[in-house]
């Protein structure tokens, strides 16, 4: 039911705070932890990265860019995504 609510009403303005404060809190903790990640941890990271062709960034650059850009996201932009997502969803489980 919750796909089906995000897919009609897309989410609220508290919802996109909440789900933005924990991404922040999340990746804050991830960059504070860049001498205790298990280099085994770091080689597949880098890795799956270079395979899929993305930009590789250690955990400290990593939190820079989301920190930079996590005031661009806007609620109609969250909204309609999750419309878009929920479509797709729908398309291929038919």
């Amino acid at each position: 039911m919750q796909v089906r609510r995000l897919h009609k009403f897309g989410v609220t303005r508290g919802e996109l705070a909440r789900y933005l404060n924990a991404l922040l809190k999340d990746s804050e903790h991830l960059a504070a932890m860049i001498d205790n990640v298990p280099s085994v941890d770091n080689l597949d990271f880098i890795m799956e990265s270079d395979a899929l062709s993305h930009t590789v960034m250690d955990q400290q650059q990593g939190h820079e860019s989301l920190m930079a850009v996590a005031g661009t996201v806007t609620l109609e932009d969250v909204s309609l995504l999750s419309c878009v997502t929920f479509l797709i969803v729908f398309w291929l489980s038919s």
